[in-house]
């Protein structure tokens, strides 16, 4: 190495001495020397090319390398190029230690921008260089905003901005609002995810995403806001309804807010009808009717409709549809006092109804109404207290399983009325009809009697009758005591009703039949008779009037006399003859038949004393004089003879 001092005149003045080594092809100072040792301080640069981003600062510095001279140094002046369409940043330069700039290429394609450079060492000023920037366009992507559904994969291709050819792009993971899955870190050519928004409501995820051109240019990092519709996801139903009632159920599961639901009709097992189908109704419901006394079911497949237009699951909601009853309206009758079962009937009568009913409201007169709760069957017992047909009308509700409201129904119970009977006892004669109506608490119109021949004690003819008006018959006694029959009857009530029977005991006094007879008496002497005939009932009297007398008088008439009896007094010298027609008056005041008594009255002779002398040893014949009837006979006797007088016998009927 030697040392030379180096002296630079530009423009005859003297601008700077320094000593410096020289290297022979050297670049110590930046100074390069030939073989002749001749001095060189100005710069000699080719032309430069370079590379750079769009927006990204770069700087070119020569070096020393044996084709460009370049002191030490060495600085860089240039001008700003003339405008170039899609390019801005463009400026010059001065005295710059490196060429440097930062050029903003806005097109989507590289391009070239050409600097002219002068390089100037110390006093030395060398000749001027390009310096030719070739600008690639780095990605200005506009934020991007997208809408999908959760769990449905998005690919997002930027179109909106600066996109050269062949951008990739690079992303962490996104932030999120609410419950978000599913979000990762990712490249490619476009942006992609496939997010869960577990929530019931939007969510967003939020990506910030770095653009890369294949050229290496990295460009402002952009965001894709990902709106993330939520899904329904809703459990399966199953519901109990009752027949014509609507249901709508509580659906559970995630739910977004507005959601809607569409449906078809649905598949029916039984007879169920009114299952129609919807879309975009705002809840599911219905009404279903079933027409058959059996359960039946309607299973619907529901979709869901969520906002964002995201497609859920469907799901399923079984619909058990309860019957209704279907009732109709009854009549009954019954008797009073008989319990009365009915089982309703109608069109559509479920398996298991019951039913319940309060108090009756009553036309008559009737006890005994009362209501029921959860009966197998209607049923009651009434008492009709009058003798007349009432009704009773009961409202009944029928409790079908499933607790579904049925419409009520009427049932009207006509109650006939039964008769309760006195048990009675009548009495009546032999002979006579007896004709007795029986009293009772009711006696309904129109009741008729029926009874078998009765238990007889001394009484015969008893015979049976069937539905007579009134109780009735004719008793022969043929005793001399009272007889007894005993009836039973049984009542029979208009509509059927069997009512209790009761007795009637008949006592049936015997009547006389006494035979008319002839007695014969003398005048004056009492006659008593016993009457005799079958019967003559013990305790019997007998009344009669005067007679009809023949030759006869003093006849009287009696009353209730134990025997007939009487005196009769005949004054003539015949016979003479009372008739009497003697009525016989038996116990129980039975009326007998009469009958006569001819009482023929003989008279007795009235002779007057006689006094006669008659010689001893004589017969006599004596006329005597008096009332003497004819045929008289007479009887002597010799009594008190005195004075030695003695009997020559007597005679009688003589």
């Amino acid at each position: 190495m030697m040392l030379r001092l180096l002296i630079c005149v530009i423009a005859g003045m003297v601008l700077s001495i320094s000593a410096q080594a020289q290297y022979t092809g050297g670049n110590g100072d930046g100074h390069t020397t030939d073989s002749t040792l001749t001095d060189y301080c100005t710069p000699q640069i080719g032309a430069k090319v370079a590379i750079t981003c769009s927006g990204v600062s770069f700087q070119v510095s020569p070096t020393d390398n044996g084709v460009d001279i370049v002191p030490a140094s060495t600085v860089y002046t240039w001008s700003a190029p003339a405008p170039i369409t899609g390019i801005s940043g463009l400026a010059g330069g001065l005295s710059a230690t490196s060429f440097f700039a930062t050029l903003t290429n806005t097109t989507n394609a590289p391009i070239n921008v050409v600097y002219i450079v002068t390089p100037a060492s110390l006093t030395c000023t060398g000749a001027t260089f390009t310096v030719t920037v070739t600008v690639y366009p780095a990605a200005i992507v506009n934020n991007i905003s997208l809408s999908t559904c959760s769990g449905v994969g998005f690919v997002v291709t930027p179109t909106s901005g600066t996109i050269p050819t062949g951008v990739s792009y690079t992303w962490n993971a996104p932030s999120y609002t609410g419950t978000v899955t599913g979000g990762s870190s990712g490249s490619g050519t476009n942006i992609f995810g496939n997010l869960t928004n577990s929530t019931a409501s939007i969510q967003t995820a939020t990506y910030t995403v770095t653009p890369n051109t294949s050229y290496g240019c990295t460009g402002a990092a952009f965001s894709v806001v990902v709106t993330l519709y939520p899904k329904a996801t809703i459990n399966n139903v199953t519901i109990s309804t009752c027949s014509g009632v609507s249901f709508s159920p509580t659906l559970s599961g995630t739910i977004p807010s507005g959601t809607t639901y569409s449906w078809s009709a649905p598949t029916i097992t039984g007879t169920i009808t009114g299952g129609l189908g919807a879309t975009n109704a705002s809840s599911f419901s219905g009404t279903l009717s079933n027409t058959v006394n059996t359960v039946g079911t309607a299973t619907y497949f529901v979709t869901p409709n969520v906002d964002g237009g995201c497609t859920s699951a469907g799901f399923t909601v079984t619909v058990s549809v309860f019957p209704t009853a279907s009732m109709s309206n009854a009549s009954l009758t019954t008797c009073s006092g008989v319990l009365f079962n009915y089982t309703p009937a109608g069109s559509i009568v479920p398996g298991g109804t019951t039913y319940s009913w309060g108090t009756p409201t009553y036309s008559g007169t009737i006890t005994g109404g009362a209501g029921g709760t959860n009966a197998n069957s209607f049923s009651g017992t009434l008492t009709n207290t009058s003798g007349a047909v009432a009704t009773a009308t009961y409202f009944v509700t029928p409790n079908v399983p499933g607790g579904c409201t049925s419409a009520g129904f009427t049932v009207t119970v006509t109650v006939l009325p039964v008769v309760v009977m006195n048990t009675a006892a009548l009495t009546t004669c032999s002979g006579v009809l007896f004709n007795y109506t029986p009293t009772g608490s009711p006696v309904p119109n129109g009741t008729t009697y029926s009874w078998g021949i009765p238990t007889m004690t001394g009484v015969a003819s008893g015979v049976g009758a069937t539905n007579a008006s009134s109780f009735s018959g004719t008793l022969t006694n043929t005793n001399t005591t009272v007889g007894t029959a005993t009836y039973f009857v049984t009542p029979n009530v208009p509509g059927g009703c069997t009512s209790a029977g009761f007795t009637v005991t008949v006592n049936v006094f015997p009547v006389a039949n006494i035979s008319s007879t002839s007695l014969t008496t003398c005048t004056g002497v009492q006659f008593n008779l016993t009457p005799t005939g079958t019967p003559v009932p013990i305790g019997t009297t007998y009344s009669w009037g005067t007679p009809t007398m023949t030759g006869v008088s003093n006849g009287v008439g009696a009353t209730s006399a134990s025997s007939f009896s009487g005196t009769l007094t005949n004054s003539g010298t015949t016979v003479g003859t009372a008739t009497y027609f003697v009525t016989p008056n038996v116990p129980g005041g039975c009326t007998s038949a009469g009958f006569t008594v001819t009482v023929s009255v003989f008279p007795v002779a009235t002779i007057s004393n006689v006094t006669f002398s008659i010689c001893s040893g004589v017969i006599y014949n004596q006329t005597f004089s008096g009332t003497i009837p004819p045929g008289t006979t007479y009887s002597i006797f010799s009594t008190n003879l005195t004075n030695g007088l003695s009997s020559g016998g007597g005679g009688i009927n003589t």
